[in-house]
């Protein structure tokens, strides 16, 4: 029970990460916006190293100098680099929406069968009534034609619509 709890919990704090990564992808698509007017010649994409150039210079020059000095000078250009030229709406909305779609609240898994009820609740209806006497043949909607003058078969209009001939 309390490894039950847990488990949701986790999948509450990944959902909610996936949700502000989502709208981390989309703050950075609008920032992208803005640095595209800002600086003339951009391409239709810009990298994520070219827009945190563009937005904040000086952390950027800041971040570099640290991860190179505190652990290594070389992850940097091997890790840092190519991870940086991709889109930083892609490097946030990618395992964004992964997290949210993953663990979002209330999924069922594909072998629930209470998930799957409803689907066959026709069938299941209809194999009751015909369990309790209903044939497939008659049609239970048709108008009941009985023997009488209101009835009959050769006048089928309606006597209180005014007739067009």
């Amino acid at each position: 029970m309390v490894r039950a709890i847990l488990y949701d919990g986790r999948m509450i704090v990944f959902f909610l990460l996936g949700v502000v990564l989502v709208v981390t992808a989309l703050l950075a698509a609008a920032m992208e916006s803005g640095a595209r007017m800002h600086a003339d010649g951009m391409g239709m994409v810009i990298s994520a190293y070219e827009l945190w150039y563009i937005l904040w210079p000086g952390k950027l020059v800041v971040t570099q100098a640290l991860v190179e000095r505190h652990l290594h000078a070389a992850l940097w250009q091997l890790v840092a680099v190519p991870v940086l030229s991709l889109p930083a709406w892609l490097l946030a909305g990618a395992p964004g929406v992964f997290l949210a779609w993953r663990y979002r609240p209330h999924r069922h898994d594909e072998d629930d069968e209470e998930s799957h009820e409803p689907l066959f609740i026709f069938d299941q209806l209809a194999d009751a009534a015909k369990r309790e006497g209903f044939a497939e043949e008659d049609d239970d909607m048709a108008p009941d034609r009985g023997p009488g003058p209101e009835h009959d078969d050769d006048d089928d209009d309606d006597d209180t619509m005014p007739r067009g001939r």
